[in-house]
């Protein structure tokens, strides 16, 4: 199930980009919520574009434009945007992140042969002969590893953001976890 914890770990990086752009600079809590206004109109569109003229008989038209006129409402009167996962990562001073385990971990997203490599039996000339079946832990450290530090960094943010004073526990949580990985990458 490596493809899945890929999947997952990226989701987590993009929650922690956001978070530590956050605790960096409070005042994009408010950009980051805004945001779902979009969402929200994009999904409406999506929903009117489903059911055409042919709407469900408890929704009116008139209910969907005016629900689409307030999001367009909100959202011209707030100046809210959208920004990519890059933007957020940048705003966190975490692009190094985004350019290396993000991208890493974003290439089982969009499932390709890469992902299938764990479960190919090989033989001795490199061809594949099978595949196998069932769960694996190839490469599971990695993950493991990225998905640890990232969620001690955004409870480090998330610390500063709410004032706690966690920063020395974390930071020792932090050290002794980029020890294990100095110790398991020299293996």
């Amino acid at each position: 199930m490596m493809s899945e914890s890929r999947v997952m770990a990226r989701t987590m990086l993009e929650t922690v980009f956001s978070l530590c752009a956050i605790q960096k600079e409070p005042k994009l809590a408010s950009d980051y919520a805004r945001e779902d206004q979009h969402n929200r109109l994009k999904f409406l569109n999506k929903y009117k574009a489903l059911h055409g003229g042919n709407l469900p008989a408890d929704i009116t038209p008139n209910e969907l434009i005016e629900l689409e006129n307030e999001l367009k409402q909100d959202i011209g009167k707030n100046q809210s945007k959208v920004r990519s996962t890059e933007q957020w990562a940048e705003k966190a001073g975490m692009h190094d992140w985004y350019l290396s385990a993000y991208a890493m971990l974003s290439m089982s997203v969009h499932t390709k042969v890469r992902d299938l490599e764990d479960y190919m039996i090989r033989d001795a000339k490199e061809e594949v002969r099978e595949f196998q079946w069932g769960p694996s832990d190839i490469g599971i450290q990695e993950v493991l590893m990225t998905a640890i530090e990232a969620m001690l960094v955004a409870l480090n943010a998330a610390a500063m953001v709410f004032r706690k004073d966690k920063a020395a526990a974390i930071n020792s949580l932090h050290n002794r976890l980029q020890k294990l990985v100095t110790v398991s990458v020299g293996k």
